[in-house]
């Protein structure tokens, strides 16, 4: 009887065992088959598709797990719009009882197309149920967004410039009193991944008598490293912007009297920018300053999407300008 028990007990060890620790292919990429199309229903040739992944990583600066969106393959549309991801798996060891029979497959993707608008799918937008052996997002049928181009041309019209095309990224160039003043699209690939990231940019070059030169940033890890061997932070006095922003410069009473204007600050608190700098050397975001000139760039992480993010960099550019020729002479 015993004998018997044991045998019993043996089994149903080796079953449990098997149920949670055994060799399984995972799919945790979905297969993704889909026609990119425009308003009018025509296929779009060699635009790129981007497969969208999370990245997860601790943020020791608040102490909590956070996640961000990267660009992890791409892919051209062939002449009929078509695209197409292969799945990604891997073999899993480890189970547990959370690992339903039926489950979602989610295709997260971007599209881009020079002089279009970024196209990014929404949570849950395309999802199928867990068909067998593989987790398939499939007949995938996306209309792409406004020509961005349109965009431009408008904003072109308002200020008056010409609108020009450079790399396949169109900017606006144009005359704000004597000074030359630009607003482009730039996008550019991380070194050594398929990380695409882009920037709306707004530049004035100027002649910079008292050679200020400053730079903007975000307050972030690599800033706190910066502060402990920096003495002494440059402070505006404006408690929401000297939280979130990081401020160096050559000449720190001149860059504190052009910050006391308070539109200008309250501009750059809500615009958020990625980076705003005055500098009369080196290339930042595709440009050159030219000789014996400073260039004033306003730079932000994002993608057009709408004429007011150009308006509103213009404001931002008009407003420095206007700030640097009372405290910098600029001509």
């Amino acid at each position: 009887m015993k004998r018997i028990f044991k045998i019993i007990l043996a089994i149903i060890i080796v079953f449990i065992t098997l149920l949670f620790i055994r060799p399984q292919k995972v799919i945790y990429e979905a297969k993704i088959t889909g026609k990119l199309i425009d308003e009018n229903k025509k296929p779009i040739f060699n635009a790129t598709v981007y497969r969208i992944e999370e990245e997860y990583f601790i943020d020791e600066k608040i102490g909590s797990n956070e996640s961000t969106e990267l660009r992890t393959e791409s892919v051209k549309t062939d002449k009929n719009g078509n695209f197409y991801f292969q799945e990604k798996s891997r073999i899993d060891w480890f189970h547990t009882p959370l690992d339903l029979p039926i489950a979602y497959c989610y295709a997260n993707f971007e599209i881009e197309k020079s002089g279009y608008e970024l196209y990014k799918t929404k949570f849950g937008e395309f999802e199928e149920y867990k068909k067998e052996n593989c987790y398939a997002c499939e007949k995938v049928e996306s209309i792409f967004g406004k020509n961005q181009r349109a965009i431009w041309e408008e904003f072109s019209k308002q200020q008056n410039g010409i609108l020009k095309s450079e790399s396949g990224d169109l900017f606006v160039e144009y005359k704000y009193l004597n000074f030359i003043l630009k607003v482009k699209n730039y996008n550019y690939n991380v070194s050594g991944s398929s990380i695409s990231v882009s920037y709306l940019v707004g530049m004035a070059e100027f002649i910079n008598p008292y050679q200020l030169e400053f730079q903007i940033t975000k307050e972030n890890w690599f800033t706190s490293f910066i502060k402990i061997f920096k003495k002494k932070e440059i402070k505006v006095r404006n408690k929401t912007f000297d939280k979130r922003f990081f401020i160096t410069s050559n000449k720190e009473l001149k860059t504190i009297s052009i910050l006391k204007d308070k539109s200008l600050l309250e501009k750059i608190i809500t615009l958020n920018p990625t980076r705003i700098e005055i500098t009369d050397s080196g290339e930042s975001f595709g440009e050159f300053p030219s000789k014996g000139k400073s260039m004033l760039y306003f730079a932000k992480q994002e993608r057009l999407k709408n004429l007011a993010q150009l308006n509103e960099i213009h404001s931002v550019l008009v407003s420095f300008i206007e700030n640097l020729k009372v405290n910098c002479e600029i001509q």
